[in-house]
């Protein structure tokens, strides 16, 4: 497993960056190069809410947040796979037990946000192509 480090400058405030993330119509936009219809579904964000992460087909991961602190930083525990809206029994030998976390510092007239995200191997090199086109999408959203 490895941690992957991608980070982006949005020239907007800090609740903009975030509500860009994690508001659900935000979500679905910048997510599109991962794949065109994903989303996500938890009912309260708080340490130790599940959250799933979908495409309209129904397949995906689920996840626990590790840590939150509104507008400043989450952490997801992904715990294992979705297929057919079923949620898969983790397979810890391969997976282990991987983070995602997404932080958001304030700096002069900007923000800063820093995702790592740990992967295999497999996944490494779509990781670097498709997340910079993802945070991208995200900036635009962010700076509107």
């Amino acid at each position: 497993m490895k941690t992957l480090t991608f980070e982006i400058a949005i020239k907007s405030t800090h609740t903009k960056v975030w509500d860009g993330l994690w508001m659900p119509e935000n979500y679905k936009e910048w997510t599109k190069p991962f794949h065109p219809s994903s989303y996500y579904t938890m009912d309260v964000w708080e340490v130790g809410a599940k959250i799933q992460f979908l495409t309209a087909d129904g397949h995906g991961m689920y996840s626990l947040v590790k840590e939150f602190v509104p507008h400043k930083k989450v952490v997801f525990q992904h715990l294992g796979e979705i297929e057919n809206f079923v949620e898969l029994e983790s397979n810890r030998e391969k997976w282990g037990t991987p983070l995602e976390s997404y932080e958001i510092f304030e700096e002069e007239m900007q923000t800063k946000l820093v995702v790592k995200v740990d992967t295999l191997p497999e996944y490494e090199e779509s990781m670097n192509r498709v997340f910079p086109e993802a945070l991208n999408q995200l900036k635009e959203l962010a700076e509107k």
